[in-house]
């Protein structure tokens, strides 16, 4: 779970036979749970969402089939360039550098992005 401070993002992976999963957002004050879902694969299994904490309209994603960015606050997400056989597990913006971003993945490694999640590497 993550939270703006207009939003609170959850993300839930799809259980075989079990709930809908994806992205969530809802309004802080609010009591409904929007699903996000354009641009992120179907069906969507969210490992981590983070919002970056200097901008909170750009929301990061991992899922099963890699990390996604949203740059309007969840409503649409697009999948930068990076391998497609890795899951994203996790995702943090270096504190002192913004435009620096890391992702955990498996199998295990770590990707580092340093303009703003439009390219990564090992």
């Amino acid at each position: 779970m993550a939270k703006s401070d207009s939003h609170v993002f959850v993300g839930a992976a799809q259980v075989t036979g079990g709930s809908l999963g994806g992205l969530f957002r809802q309004k802080v004050g609010d009591d409904r749970w929007e699903r996000l879902t354009k641009g992120l694969p179907e069906p969507a299994a969210i490992q981590a969402v983070t919002i970056h904490p200097s901008n909170p309209q750009i929301v990061f994603v991992g899922t099963h089939d890699g990390p996604y960015r949203s740059d309007d606050g969840g409503t649409t997400s697009t999948r930068p360039d990076f391998p497609r056989d890795l899951a994203v597990w996790s995702i943090t913006v270096h504190p002192d550098k913004p435009r620096v971003i890391y992702a955990g993945t498996s199998p295990v490694g770590v990707f580092r992005s340093e303009d703003g999640g439009d390219t990564w590497t090992r």
